[in-house]
């Protein structure tokens, strides 16, 4: 492999309206990144815009004194613009573009895509290692749809699932079980649901996905364990989701009202958190 092409790469895409939280979870990221090894992180905007905040992302390793870290903004690839069914005002197409990623860069290794509304408490360079190199792509347990099969409930469709907010692709092994072209395809011409690249990558992958620990996708806060249910929550899940809280690597913010929403009712110790994170950039950027 070409010494510039990067072996493995996260990969952020968003949108205008989530930059302040975009730039958090790469903090985050960066701050806790403790491997010397090479770390590449790759950003695409919907819209090819600029902003203060894009001149700054590129910055952000040298700031934190990592320099292992590079980070670039692509443009988004000519493929995006044939993403226009399945999207909506809560998922716009690109909400789909994680899918498509790994087709346009078939050179890495492994891509770790990550949701804008995230905050990283460890180091990703572990989960990387976490993930089998003979799977197309690993995640972590969609907790409703784990719940509800651990429940025995829909088990064929619940067991398995998992959200998209964290994946980690093996670009060679995702690109050997399906083509640009049958991705574009089946976004065109199939029914994806409500959510449509999670509703894709379970319905392709399906019995193929690695399953993750949930601390890699924390989804939950712990006050969600105690809403009535029926069927009971178990134990065994209780304690689950606990040890995720406690050991927790990645949280994933999955309400619509996000930390930096000012009415979100979740106060909790992530949301502290988050904000403690949005002072340290705040002050990185001042001493520019």
């Amino acid at each position: 492999m070409d010494e510039q092409v990067p072996r493995r790469v996260v990969l952020y895409t968003y949108g205008r309206n989530y930059e302040s939280l975009l730039i958090v979870s790469l903090e985050s990221l960066i701050k806790n990144y403790q491997s010397s090894n090479p770390l590449t992180i790759w950003i695409f905007e919907e819209n090819n815009s600029s902003s203060p905040v894009t001149d700054l992302l590129p910055q952000l390793p040298s700031l934190n004194d990592k320099p292992q870290i590079s980070i670039a903004l692509w443009a988004r690839p000519d493929w995006t613009s044939q993403i226009n069914r399945n999207v909506s005002n809560r998922f716009p197409g690109i909400t789909l573009w994680r899918l498509g990623i790994p087709f346009t860069f078939k050179e890495c290794d492994q891509i770790l895509y990550l949701d804008t509304d995230t905050l990283i408490y460890g180091d990703v360079n572990e989960l990387f290692d976490l993930v089998d190199q003979n799977v197309p792509v690993a995640g972590v347990p969609d907790t409703f749809h784990y719940l509800n099969g651990a429940a025995g409930i829909d088990v064929a469709e619940n067991v398995g699932y998992v959200n998209s907010g964290v994946l980690v692709f093996n670009v060679q092994k995702y690109n050997e079980a399906w083509s640009l072209n049958e991705f574009l395809k089946a976004v065109a011409e199939t029914d994806l649901g409500g959510f449509p690249d999670q509703g894709l990558i379970n319905k392709q992958f399906k019995g193929q996905i690695q399953q993750l620990p949930m601390a890699y996708n924390f989804q939950q806060n712990n006050d969600f364990l105690n809403i009535e249910r029926n069927p009971p929550l178990q134990n065994r899940d209780r304690m689950l989701l606990e040890d995720a809280d406690r050991n927790v690597k990645i949280k994933h913010f999955l309400p619509a009202l996000k930390p930096n929403s000012l009415i979100t009712p979740d106060h909790d110790k992530y949301y502290r958190d988050w904000w403690q994170m949005a002072q340290t950039v705040q002050k990185l950027y001042g001493e520019l």
